[in-house]
C-alpha cells in the first residue's frame, strides 16, 4: 500500500470518528439510560450539563405522589398537625418562575389517601389556583390515580387539573377495615368523573372506578363519562353496585379491549340467570376483548360456574382472563379441551371461587382434582400462568414423561386449595413430573395449607436446581 493511500485511509477514518456523534449525544439512548436509574441516581445525571438536566428533570418530575415538591417552589411551607402541608406566608406576590420551569413536566399524579394526607391541605391548593400567574396553569397530567376513602363536600384538587391531556384516570375506594364499606365517597368521586365528562372532546383512553355504594348521582355522572370518552376508551374498570344504564352504556363501547367488572350487590346476589344473560351480550357486544376480569357473586349452591365459562367460548382473541365467582367448580378434560380449542391466544388464566370486591362469606371447597393439570398444559399451549383451586386425592398417579405435554407454562397459583388428603412427598414428585423446569408454584392461602404449599414449592425447588460442579471437576489440564 503506498503511502499516499494509507493517509487517504487515516483521513477518511478521522472524517468518520469526527463526525460520528458521542452516544450518550444521542437522546433516545440517553433516555433509555436515565430510565434506568434511581432517583438520586437521576438527580446526579442532571447535574451534569444542560443537555442531561432537561432529560433527567423530565424523568424526575413525571411522576408525582404529592404536589408538595412542586408547590415549595412557590414559598415556603410546613406540616400542620393534621398531616397537611400549608404555605408559612402569603403566595400572592411569589416569584413563580421555577414553577414554570417544572410544572409542565408533571406527566403522571398520585392520590392515596391511606391514614393520614401527606399533601397540600384545600387551603394551599386554592391559594395556588387564586394566585398562578396568567401565563401559567396548573398541571395537566396524562394520567391521575386517586385511591381515597373521604367523605368532604369540597372540590377534589383532582378536577381542576383535568383537561384534554388526561388519557388514563383511576378514582377508586380505599377500603382500610370492614367498617369503611359504609363511608360514603360518592360525592368525592362522582365530582371527578362529572369534571372528566365535561371535558370538550373525547380523550381518556383507560378509565378505571371503584366504590363500595353508589346512587343515581354517581351512576348518572359514571354513564356520562362512559359517553363522552366511548370513542377512545379501551380499558375499563367497573367495580361497584351498578345498574341497566352502566351495563348498557358497557354493551355500547365500539373499542373496549380490556374490561374488569365487579358489578356488586351488596345484600343479595343477583339472579343467576340474569347474569348469564348479561355476560352473553357482553361476549356479542364486544367479540374483541383481550383481557377480561369478572367478579360475580352467586348462589354457591348452583352449579353455574361451567355454564359462566362456556358463555365466554366466543372471546376467541383473549389473552387473559381471571374469573372470581362464588360458585361450585369441577372441570373436566372434555371442558379443558373445549378452552384451549376456544382460547388459542389465552395466557393468563385464573378460575378462582372466592371474591375481593363483593362481601360474600361463602367457602367454596375447590372440586377440580391436581389430576387435571397435564389436560391444562396439553390442552392449552401458549398458557403462561394458570391459578385455579385445587383438590388432591389420597392416590396421585405419576405421569412418565413420554406423557407430559410441553407447555409454556410459568407460574401454577393454587389460590385457595384445600388441606390436601396426598403426602407432601407425593405432591412433590407428581408437580415435578408434570410441570416445566422452571415454573413457579404461588399460592395466597393461610395456616396449615399455605404451609403445605410453601413446602411443596421449597422441594420442588430443590430437587430441581442443577447440581453444581466440584472443584476437581473446574479444572482443566493446560
Amino acid at each position: 500500500m503506498s503511502q499516499g493511500t494509507h493517509d487517504s485511509i487515516k483521513s477518511d477514518s478521522a472524517l468518520i470518528l469526527e463526525s460520528s456523534p458521542s452516544p450518550l449525544k444521542v437522546p433516545e439512548l440517553l433516555a433509555s439510560i436515565l430510565n434506568n436509574l434511581a432517583l438520586g441516581e437521576q438527580v446526579s445525571a442532571a447535574r451534569v450539563c444542560r443537555t442531561w438536566s432537561e432529560l433527567a428533570f423530565d424523568r424526575i418530575w413525571r411522576s408525582m405522589g404529592s404536589l408538595v415538591p412542586l408547590f415549595i417552589l412557590i414559598g415556603k411551607m410546613h406540616k400542620g398537625t393534621d398531616e397537611e402541608w400549608d404555605f408559612s406566608e402569603s403566595i400572592q406576590d411569589a416569584d413563580w418562575s421555577r414553577y414554570a420551569v417544572y410544572a409542565p413536566r408533571i406527566r403522571n399524579i398520585t392520590h392515596i389517601e391511606m391514614f393520614l394526607s401527606s399533601g397540600p391541605s384545600n387551603q394551599a391548593f386554592q391559594a395556588v389556583v387564586d394566585y398562578i400567574p396568567p401565563h401559567l396553569e396548573l398541571p395537566r397530567p396524562r394520567s391521575i390515580l386517586t385511591l381515597t376513602n373521604s367523605t368532604t363536600a369540597e372540590t377534589p384538587q383532582e378536577v381542576p387539573m383535568i383537561s384534554q391531556s388526561l388519557r388514563d384516570l383511576t378514582v377508586s375506594q380505599v377500603r382500610l377495615s370492614h367498617d369503611q364499606l359504609e363511608v360514603d365517597c360518592s360525592h368525592y368521586i362522582r365530582a371527578i368523573l362529572k369534571a372528566a365528562a365535561m371535558l370538550p372532546h373525547p380523550s381518556l383512553e383507560t378509565l378505571s372506578m371503584g366504590c363500595y355504594g353508589s346512587d343515581a348521582a354517581l351512576l348518572e355522572a359514571f354513564s356520562a363519562c362512559l359517553t363522552k370518552h366511548s370513542s377512545t376508551l379501551s380499558d375499563l374498570t367497573a367495580t361497584f353496585p351498578f345498574d341497566d344504564q352502566v351495563w348498557a352504556v358497557i354493551f355500547s363501547l365500539p373499542n373496549l379491549r380490556a374490561l374488569d367488572m365487579a358489578p356488586l350487590t351488596t345484600n343479595a346476589p343477583a339472579p343467576s340467570e340474569e347474569i348469564l344473560a348479561r355476560i352473553r351480550t357482553l361476549v356479542e357486544r364486544h367479540p374483541l376483548l383481550k383481557r377480561l376480569k369478572l367478579e360475580l357473586s352467586l348462589p354457591p349452591e348452583e352449579p353455574l360456574y361451567p355454564q359462566l365459562i362456556r358463555s365466554l367460548m366466543g372471546l376467541r382473541g383473549l389473552e387473559t382472563l381471571e374469573l372470581r365467582v362464588t360458585a361450585p367448580l369441577l372441570l373436566s378434560e372434555a371442558q379443558v379441551m373445549e378452552m384451549g380449542a376456544s382460547w388459542p391466544k389465552i395466557r393468563r388464566l385464573q378460575l378462582s371461587t372466592s371474591v375481593i370486591w363483593s362481601e360474600v362469606g361463602w367457602e367454596i371447597e375447590p372440586r377440580t382434582d391436581l389430576s387435571l393439570l397435564p389436560s391444562f398444559l396439553r390442552h392449552i399451549p401458549p398458557l403462561e400462568e394458570l391459578c385455579i383451586p385445587l383438590a388432591c386425592k389420597q392416590t396421585i398417579v405419576t405421569p412418565s414423561a413420554e406423557q407430559v405435554p410441553v407447555s409454556a407454562l410459568q407460574i401454577l397459583d393454587v389460590g385457595n386449595s384445600s388441606a390436601p388428603e396426598a403426602s407432601q412427598e407425593a405432591v412433590v414428585a407428581y408437580l415435578a413430573a408434570v410441570l416445566p423446569h422452571g415454573a413457579l408454584i404461588h399460592d395466597w392461602s393461610f395456616g396449615p395449607v399455605r404451609s403445605f404449599w410453601k413446602r411443596v414449592a421449597i422441594d420442588l425447588a430443590a430437587i430441581r436446581k442443577p447440581e453444581q460442579p466440584s472443584d476437581s471437576e473446574d479444572d482443566t489440564t493446560p
